[in-house]
């Protein structure tokens, strides 16, 4: 397996009622939601770190595993405001409705011409649907013993940010139509 490469980069984490007042624009927020479904992808994360390390993988630690969701600034301040994919495909959110949940900010050292354009990216998200097809091809991934990329030009939300992060020079280990919250935690360390 390679090594990934992720550029250098700083991490705070907000509790349940704390907010960032100063994101910047390319910044990379972890999130972890309560419920149903988000305990479900935080299982499926779990598992297959669990196969990793097994299979030698010490780096893929179940601490990377408590976030579920991944989105990017796209405006920043006090009002910053993120683009995230979602059920309902790409939005456009206030990076505030995530005071009262967990998050991570990860602020990455890049160029500006590198923040730039992963901003134009995460933008550009905002006109696609969900990547329905990526989940499939995730959750075989947590089950089998193989990864399995299914993908189209829609993708999940880990996925998104990830390739936005490729833009601010993130090489990652793994296919993109794979990445996992957990897998943006490990690439940034974030636990």
């Amino acid at each position: 397996m390679k090594q990934f490469v992720a550029p250098t980069s700083t991490f705070r984490i907000y509790a349940d009622g704390e907010h960032c007042d100063d994101a910047k624009p390319g910044d990379i927020i972890l999130v972890e939601h309560q419920g149903f479904l988000p305990a479900m992808i935080r299982t499926g994360q779990r598992l297959f770190y669990w196969r990793k390390r097994l299979a030698g993988h010490q780096d893929f630690r179940k601490e990377f595993c408590q976030f579920n969701h991944a989105c990017v600034v796209v405006d920043g301040g006090p009002d910053a405001a993120v683009v995230e994919m979602e059920a309902k495909g790409g939005t456009r959110t206030n990076l505030s409705t995530y005071s009262a949940k967990k998050y991570s900010v990860v602020k990455l050292v890049a160029p500006a011409d590198q923040k730039t354009a992963a901003v134009a990216w995460t933008f550009y998200c905002v006109f696609l649907s969900y990547g329905w097809v990526s989940i499939v091809g995730s959750a075989l991934s947590c089950l089998l013993p193989w990864s399995v990329a299914l993908s189209t030009k829609s993708p999940i939300c880990s996925t998104a940010t990830l390739l936005a992060a490729r833009c601010m020079g993130l090489i990652p280990d793994r296919s993109d139509a794979n990445i996992f919250p957990a897998d943006l935690a490990r690439y940034f360390n974030v636990k």
